[in-house]
């Protein structure tokens, strides 16, 4: 379910699109890929906010009008289901072990497509939606394990599976494929205990269907810090991370203008925590996160939930 609301009445300025990849999605240790078997997971997600950000990282409180000042009011809460997938086979690839994960994401209207609507001070829209959105299939995730350590690999595509039509507010998908490569390690203390973990994804988009815009490559790194401690039958995890996201070349295409000809970024702090109980195959997590600066996007916090079962 999708809310915005943008009161500005001003010349429309087609905003771009932002990436595939939400970086608040993931708790700390889901960038490793897990032990041997088959794995389902669903995360619940949730990002908030009514806070738009300019280049310089200020607050759009106002836009300029021939007439005078115009206030903006923006108001966004976005909501998604993703379940997943993920397969461990076993084998070998280049001394690494060999996974797979698949998502089939149901939400509201994108992240992106809201900036493109808010950002674009032309309208006055109250847009709700669901369904289906982009697809991301990874069928190359690789982990060499060390004693102390993890470092896994990961190729995935990101298919314009969702609804799309260039402009409307209520946009499900990107219109866009994207392609996504990920590297991450993680170091461990007391018997893996103690993790402590970095990941960088990179995003390289295609064009946008119907705009003739290609939107900029993304980089984003995940960290974090996770601990398990006995309580019970299971274990508890207690875990800090945060998130820092660029977007690194400009959006290409004749209709980039405005707000978009900025290259944005964004950057979070949260903690999660979660419990675990091993011989049911189960675990439960729930973290939350604040973006405490934004420059060209939203700023706002993210609230999950997410829920592992291993076959």
């Amino acid at each position: 379910m999708l809310l915005v609301a943008v009161a500005a009445l001003a010349p429309a300025t087609r905003a771009g699109e932002l990436g595939h990849y939400f970086p608040g999605a993931f708790n700390v240790r889901d960038y490793i890929l897990p032990d041997k078997g088959l794995y389902t997971a669903v995360y619940g997600i949730y990002y908030g906010s009514n806070d738009l950000r300019d280049s310089s990282g200020h607050e759009i409180s106002s836009i300029a009008l021939p007439g005078g000042p115009a206030d903006v009011d923006t108001d966004l809460d976005l909501y998604s289901i993703v379940p997943a997938v993920l397969w461990n086979s076993g084998w070998k690839i280049l001394g690494a072990e060999y996974g797979a994960y698949a998502a089939l994401p149901f939400g509201g209207p994108s992240l992106s497509a809201s900036l493109s609507t808010a950002s674009g001070f032309g309208v006055d829209s109250d847009t709700s939606a669901f369904g289906l959105q982009d697809l991301f299939v990874q069928p190359l995730w690789l982990r060499w394990r060390f004693e102390h350590a993890d470092v896994s690999f990961a190729y995935g595509i990101y298919a314009p599976s969702g609804h799309y039509n260039a402009g409307d507010p209520d946009n499900i998908g990107m219109g866009f494929w994207t392609n996504q490569f990920q590297l991450a390690g993680a170091y461990y203390f007391l018997e893996r205990a103690t993790a402590l973990v970095l990941a960088g994804t990179y995003e390289i988009n295609g064009e946008q269907e119907d705009t003739d815009i290609v939107p900029g490559q993304r980089l984003t790194l995940n960290y974090g810090a996770s601990q398990f401690l006995p309580w019970g039958p299971g274990l508890v995890d207690l875990g800090l991370m945060g998130y820092s996201q660029w977007e690194v070349t400009h959006d290409r295409g004749s209709n980039v203008a405005g707000f978009n000809r900025d290259l944005d970024q964004v950057h979070a702090i949260g903690a999660e925590l979660g419990y675990a109980l091993p011989k049911l195959g189960l675990g439960v997590t729930g973290k939350y996160l604040y973006e405490y600066y934004a420059e060209s996007r939203f700023r706002g916090h993210v609230v999950t939930l997410s829920v592992g079962y291993q076959f």
